[in-house]
Parts: C-alpha cells; structure tokens; sequence
C-alpha cells in the first residue's frame, strides 16, 4: 500500500504539502515529490514490497521525458521483462512500466493493451513529456483505490479522498477497469476508456465435481503464489473464514507459505465480545 497523488498544471501548489500529508499513513517509509515544469507534479508516499532500496523510490523516470507513479504489484513483471526483453535494476516490479509503455508506443501498440498486458492491482499515473500527456490507468477491478478531482483550477488524482479535499471542486472515482489520457495542452481534459469488461461468467461452469474440485485448488494455488511477490524478509497471511479459508485453502496455503523461505508457522485466537457467539479462529 502506497499512496500517489497528482496535479496536472501548477494551479495547486499552495495546497501541495497539505495534499500529501494525508497520504503519510499509506506509505510511511518515505515521501517524494517531483516537478515538471508547468505541466504538473507527482507524489508518492513509499511503503516498499519490492526493490527496498533507494533505487525502487518513486516516482520513477526513463530519460528526460518519462515519469511515473504506480500504488500496487504487477504479478507478472519478471514475465513481461523476459518477453519484451525490459531492464530491471532497483527490483521493483513498477520499474518496467515505463520501458513497457515506451515499447508499446513505438510498436503502435494501442494503450488499452498495456493496461490489458498487466496482471496485478494498480493506479498508475504516467507523465509522457514526449508526446504531451498523461496517462492514467486503475486495474481491472479495483483493488487499488484512485480519485479524481475537476475543479475550475485544473485536474488532479490521488490515492485517497481526503488528498484531493483541500482542492475543491468535484471529487469521483477513477472507474476500474478504464485509462484516461489527458492531454497537456492547457485545458487538462480528457475521456476516460474503458479496456477491461467483466465477463459473465469467468470461468467454465463444471458439472462433474471432481474437475471442479480441481480447478479450484489450482486457482487458489496460483493466486497464493503471485501474491507472495515480495523482497521483504517475513510474511504474515490472515484468513478470514469465508471459502479460501476453508479447511482445504488452509492446508493448500499453509503449504505455500511454507515453501517461503522457511516462514514459520503459528496460531491465534480471538474471543469476541459478550452477545456474540464465541469463536476461536485458528490459522491454518
């Protein structure tokens, strides 16, 4: 969890600092805040997950013309830096959008495949000076929270509402699932475009129970693996009672956790209050 917030234009820098001190508590390792000019300002607030060292701060930059910020994790980083052969140097998983996103756009590639090309939990905001606009982007189904707000001063984005109180105006969220390109001619307006649609039904309906039995296992598998993607040192997994954290989910991620380096293992219990039935919760 971090936080990212932005201003596009200059209009809003007597409420900068403001802005982000309410974003201290999502990322409180470390702040940062760039310039561009008249164009406009990032900032980010650092809880590190991935490239712990300085080189994994944000916001991040390719060249003189590239910036960008991103709260949350990009599960397949390692397989789209092999694929479209992207350097890595800090760690982090958010370095290769930028290379990414270059790579695309020389190819023509059309943005909403970038977006589409990314399995994780995002808000990415992209300062392209090169081509004069930003671009902003919010995962599939929005895990990862970003707000917009319009007001007569200009355009701004942040993690949180709070961030964006202090500038007035109208604030909404930026819709899962959709990218803006907002262009940095002056009027600091754009359409937002949706690249992702939610299918009826995501996966095959099963009738022999078997089969069904084994696909769940396997997806939980999976979506145990690609969530244990981080550089820090111990790991700490909750669960909440609901159906992965039934008997079977336990055992499966138990195992998983596991294999991570060794964790170690232990149980809570939590009594709840009087009028209410009283449950022990084991883990695992």
């Amino acid at each position: 969890m971090c936080g990212i917030w932005c201003c596009l234009g200059e209009q809003y820098l007597d409420i900068l600092n403001k802005c982000m001190a309410t974003l201290k508590a999502r990322g409180p390792e470390g702040t940062r805040v760039a310039h561009f000019g008249g164009t406009g300002v990032l900032g980010f607030t650092r809880l590190a997950i991935n490239g712990l060292n300085e080189s994994g701060m944000q916001p991040m930059y390719r060249g003189e013309n590239l910036a960008w910020v991103c709260n949350g994790e990009i599960y397949n980083w390692k397989a789209l830096a092999k694929q479209y052969e992207l350097s890595n140097v800090s760690g982090s998983d958010c370095e290769i959008l930028g290379e990414l996103y270059e790579r695309f756009c020389e190819l023509s590639i059309p943005l909403e495949e970038f977006f589409r090309a990314l399995d994780g939990v995002f808000a990415i905001i992209i300062f392209d000076l090169k081509r004069g606009r930003a671009v902003i982007g919010r995962d599939p189904y929005g895990v990862r929270p970003l707000y917009t707000a319009v007001s007569e001063r200009g355009l701004l984005y942040g993690s949180e509402m709070k961030s964006l109180i202090a500038a007035g105006g109208k604030i909404s969220p930026f819709l899962p699932g959709h990218y803006m390109v907002v262009d940095f001619s002056g009027k600091y307006r754009g359409e937002s475009r949706q690249y992702h649609h939610i299918p009826f039904l995501k996966i095959p309906l099963l009738e022999d129970e078997t089969e069904a039995k084994r696909a769940v296992a396997h997806a939980l598998t999976e979506a145990v693996k690609k969530r244990m993607m981080t550089d820090r040192s111990e790991l700490a997994v909750t669960l909440s009672g609901g159906l992965d954290s039934k008997r079977r989910g336990r055992r499966r991620s138990k195992r998983l956790v596991l294999e991570w380096r060794g964790a170690r293992i232990f149980s809570m219990q939590e009594k709840w209050p009087i009028g209410f039935n009283r449950i022990t919760r084991r883990l695992f």
